[in-house]
């Protein structure tokens, strides 16, 4: 019950060692990372479909949960956290091949079941129950995490913004940054 923000806390502790470098800290923690891992696998990706789903866990979820539908948001906080993980067993000259591999699957998966090639973003969430329906109509968070965390690339990046400017009634572009209106 309530928030589930251990993907938000991955996300914070790898940008805390990229900022300061700080591998000795990294070291200390990783077996508690890699726990932290295996728990998001058992929880938000049960199937092994390589695809994560919310539960509260980005800014904008008090409203809603996908109910084990997977979406672009919690899969791109998870690839981020294989692809940083990786770095740091490269550096620990420890094993890494299962990290790249499930971050490779991340994407794979993105792109194959939530990409949505006629309007040039990810889709919302693909429903679990009932019809099993592609939520076509994303949140900003379903195109800004994507980018963010290194998932799309520069045309992705572009299309995504694309769509943004041009369906996101409540957005505006000024100054080369996005602005929201109430």
């Amino acid at each position: 019950s309530g928030y589930e923000m251990s993907q938000v806390f991955l996300d914070m502790l790898l940008y805390n060692y990229e900022w300061t470098g700080d591998l000795s800290m990294m070291k200390a923690i990783l077996p508690r990372l890699h726990r932290v891992i295996e728990a998001e696998n058992r929880l938000y990706d049960s199937d092994n479909d390589f695809l994560y789903t919310n539960k509260l866990n980005y800014f904008i979820t008090d409203a809603h949960w996908f109910y084990g539908g997977p979406c672009p948001e919690a899969s791109a906080y998870m690839y981020r956290a294989f692809r940083a993980l990786a770095a740091v067993l490269k550096k620990l000259k420890r094993p890494c091949t299962a990290y790249e591999e499930r971050r490779e699957g991340i994407r794979k998966a993105m792109n194959g079941v939530l990409w949505l090639q006629r309007k040039g973003h990810f889709a919302q969430y693909k429903d679990v129950l009932g019809l099993q329906r592609i939520h076509e109509e994303a949140e900003l968070s379903a195109i800004y995490h994507p980018i963010e965390f290194g998932v799309t690339d520069m045309f992705q990046s572009y299309q995504q913004l694309r769509y943004v400017e041009t369906h996101m009634d409540s957005c505006r572009w000024g100054d080369g940054l996005i602005y929201w209106s109430s």
